[in-house]
């Protein structure tokens, strides 16, 4: 019995006697059988994680499909932009389990609670994410669309705010009737 090359045990397969090679007492047939059939498997272990796109099968069971998760930290998700603690559906992109991986998004319990956004429907997994949503999105925020963590930067902004100054106009008198201050511009002779 001579010793096998390595196109004899398969691809990948250190020649007997080095300290990668099969106990004795396995022939090379079932070394060969062995290296097909975890070849098979790393092919099915790719297809399965690349049709469900979402997490890594180490993670998850085959069986179990994820759909829902919460973002961890505020960050953009194809061309949305996902607040802190908000429920977002994954869409079945490449990089969906690299968000999970990376600790940016977590996967949802069944049954846990949501908290909705009464402007935009938005869900959030608690009340605190909710309430910091409501006031970055909507509280302040200009007639153009732009939103302010601030209410001093909503004010500078509207000073230079083309949309805002054309809805406000109307508020001021035309030019001409300005009324001035009582003293101011009167002269006694």
């Amino acid at each position: 019995m001579g010793r096998k090359s390595k196109n004899e045990l398969g691809s990948g397969a250190e020649p007997s006697g080095t300290a990668e090679s099969p106990a004795e007492d396995v022939s090379p047939q079932e070394v060969e059988d062995l290296r097909a059939e975890r070849n098979r498997l790393a092919a099915v272990l790719e297809k399965l994680e690349e049709r469900l796109g979402i997490v890594e099968i180490t993670q998850l069971g085959p069986q179990e499909k994820v759909e829902w998760v919460w973002a961890r930290r505020p960050f953009g998700y194809c061309g949305e932009t996902i607040d802190r603690g908000q429920i977002f559906r994954l869409k079945g992109a490449r990089l969906d389990g690299k968000l999970i991986d990376i600790g940016y998004a977590q996967i949802l319990e069944k049954h846990a609670e949501r908290f909705q956004c009464g402007e935009c429907g938005k869900e959030f997994v608690g009340m605190e994410y909710r309430t910091a949503h409501g006031d970055l999105r909507h509280q302040n925020r200009c007639v153009c669309g732009q939103a302010f963590a601030m209410a001093e930067a909503l004010r500078q902004h509207q000073r230079i705010c083309p949309q805002w100054q054309a809805g406000h106009r109307s508020l001021t008198p035309p030019a001409g009737l300005e009324q001035s201050p009582p003293g101011v511009g009167t002269q006694s002779a």
